[in-house]
């Protein structure tokens, strides 16, 4: 099992029974499983139930195990606390502009130098009619 499908599948389950399944030679090389699992599925219940009440203590809990890629989340999240906080608790998302956006620039991506402006505005605006 690679590491990124290792932090997929630690990301992506619910409940911990998966973690009995994994070949002793994985614990070993990463014995820090269990609580990495732990403090992933807070962080998804804190986002989940849309409450930031928990995410200061949960800063402090990830700052006790040395995990290169979590102490990098939480320096982020620490930078911009009121942000996640309020991101936390907020209906409200940016997602289907990003999406849109995003869609925008691989259509100009996929006609740079084949087609011209006019059939890049149909192409971008049919699909939103």
């Amino acid at each position: 099992m690679s590491r990124a499908s290792l932090l997929w599948k630690i990301w992506s389950e619910k409940n911990r029974n998966w973690l009995d399944s994994l070949p002793s030679a994985c614990l070993k090389e990463f014995p820090l499983i269990p609580q990495l699992f732990e403090v992933t599925r807070k962080f998804r219940n804190i986002v989940s139930k849309r409450s930031n009440q928990g995410i200061p203590g949960w800063i402090e809990t990830c700052k006790m195990y040395s995990f290169p890629a979590l102490d990098t989340f939480i320096t982020y999240i620490e930078k911009d606390l009121q942000g996640v906080m309020a991101a936390c608790v907020d209906p409200l998302s940016n997602g289907l502009s990003e999406g849109h956006i995003h869609r925008v620039k691989m259509l100009k991506r996929m006609m740079y130098g084949r087609a011209s402006d006019e059939l890049l505005k149909k192409r971008v605006l049919i699909p939103l009619l």
